[in-house]
């Protein structure tokens, strides 16, 4: 019995001192997404000994979490064990710019606050142009002043320097809801191009990188020869019946970029820039203008001509002829008479050169009394109460234009209303066939100011699209108010 009761006690004593030579364990929390400070908090209740260190990452938020330094998340360490965490720190450190574009890098550094970043070229045709290379006098990690000029080394390719080279020559959304969407390519050269080597790329939404990536199929195109992609479900016959290829992936709207990609995946040419969000061009052709030879980097609208979004009879044969002037067709009118139309009226007076007066002739449908008439789209420079640059030569050259008139007609738009908010009655003057508003924009006697709601239609163009090419024409000659 005594026997017995000794070896109990000696089996408790070692069941006791094996009890407390036993450390307890404790599984590291996840602390993804945290702050140093709720770092701080979820350990202040553990028996472990925290160190903070700092380590510059770009992926992660300054001040959160990174990683553990020798453990991973939930792993289990014995009490009073010393535990690194590292939080994001990236405050004055250049970041690691491996495999980020031009657009990446600029938008990365305008965050982090530096004021002073340059970029210089290294040509190497084995990588996409405008990747970053390395930095110039600097090192990733690296400490620097946000104030301290920072020169970054990005790489170029000789394609981009040809005088000729394969681009877009059409950009056509019929109507992207139903999928009649489609690319048109165009070979300037001399010599046969194989397509093997180029492929589409389509960026939804401002990305700065591709959405979709669309390889081309192995297709020799011939010199002055059109390629033709369209989207496989579009629902317009007379679109997919002039297409060269079908894709499954071609499928952008309004603001989406589309670039030509050589074989390195660098971009020759591109609708819109990288990242853009402030052009939008929906359910419209747009033609690139006569006599380009190799594709633009940088998208610049004023390079391209737009055209109804249903005019695919274009589709597949370029360079496309812009008419030089516009004429009417009335069975292209998207309203009746009846809702606004054209009447013909003779001058009563002229106010200035955007504003006269009219009375209708032959009872006309809006026209039919006076009316003193604002002309659409356009605001040339004021005669009165102040004499504005400009002014008395643009009411100079109405004033002539309207006095020589043999026929002048009014046109309304029920797309902008029929009176302005000062009461006056609103239309398009045509002389004698010629549309004063058009002709004042392109003589420089006024800025552009007709909207895309517009949709009145002139030989296959909306009318928006003619006064555009209007500014941009007085412009480019330095007419009017855009003279030196």
């Amino acid at each position: 019995m005594k026997k017995a009761l000794m070896m109990g006690i000696i089996s408790l004593v070692l069941l006791l001192t094996t009890a407390c030579d036993k450390t307890p364990k404790y599984d590291l929390p996840d602390l993804t997404g945290m702050t140093e400070q709720e770092v701080k908090n979820e350990f202040a209740i553990l028996p472990l000994n925290l160190t903070i260190e700092y380590e510059g990452n770009i992926q992660f938020t300054d001040g959160t979490f990174i990683r553990y330094k020798d453990y991973d998340i939930l792993d289990s360490v014995e009490g009073g064990s010393d535990v690194v965490v590292y939080i994001a720190h990236n405050d004055g450190l250049l970041p690691d710019l491996t495999g980020l574009n031009i657009a990446q890098i600029q938008k990365l550094f305008d965050g982090l606050g530096y004021v002073d970043i340059r970029f210089s070229y290294k040509e190497d045709d084995a990588y996409e142009e405008d990747l970053f290379s390395q930095y110039v006098n600097h090192a990733v990690g690296e400490f620097v002043e946000r104030t301290e000029k920072i020169e970054i080394e990005l790489y170029e390719n000789t394609i981009t320097k040809a005088s000729e080279s394969l681009f877009i020559s059409k950009y056509i959304d019929g109507d992207y809801l139903k999928h009649d969407v489609g690319i048109e390519l165009y070979n300037p050269t001399a010599s046969p191009i194989d397509l093997n080597d180029y492929k589409i790329a389509v960026l939804h939404n401002g990305e700065l990188t591709p959405s979709v990536i669309i390889e081309l199929e192995s297709f020799i195109l011939q010199p002055n020869e059109t390629y033709v992609i369209v989207n496989r479900g579009a629902s317009n016959r007379d679109l997919t019946n002039k297409a060269d290829f079908l894709s499954d992936d071609l499928m952008f709207d309004g603001n989406d970029v589309i670039q030509l990609r050589y074989k390195n995946n660098t971009y020759i040419d591109t609708f819109y820039n990288l990242g853009n969000r402030a052009i939008i061009v929906e359910k419209e052709i747009q033609v690139r203008a006569e006599g380009t030879t190799k594709g633009n980097r940088s998208f610049n609208l004023m390079e391209w001509n737009g055209f109804v979004n249903n005019y695919y009879e274009m589709v597949g044969t370029y360079p496309v002829e812009i008419p030089d002037t516009i004429t009417f067709v009335f069975d292209q009118f998207p309203f009746s008479y009846v809702d606004g139309g054209m009447d013909l009226v003779r001058l009563l007076s002229i106010t200035d050169g955007d504003t006269a007066s009219f009375e209708g002739i032959n009872s006309g449908v809006l026209y039919s009394g006076e009316a003193r008439v604002r002309f659409l789209g356009i605001d040339t420079p004021e005669t009165y109460p102040v004499v504005q640059a400009w002014g008395l030569e643009a009411k100079a050259y109405t004033t002539e234009r309207l006095e020589n008139a043999t026929t002048i007609y009014l046109q309304s738009s029920v797309y902008d209303g029929k009176k302005d908010n000062y009461g006056r009655t609103l239309g398009l003057v045509w002389i004698d066939g010629v549309l004063l508003n058009y002709d004042l924009v392109k003589n420089g006697y006024s800025q552009n100011y007709l909207s895309t709601k517009t949709k009145l239609v002139f030989n296959n163009r909306y009318l928006y699209q003619w006064f555009q090419d209007a500014q941009e024409y007085a412009i480019m000659h330095n007419l009017g108010i855009w003279g030196s």
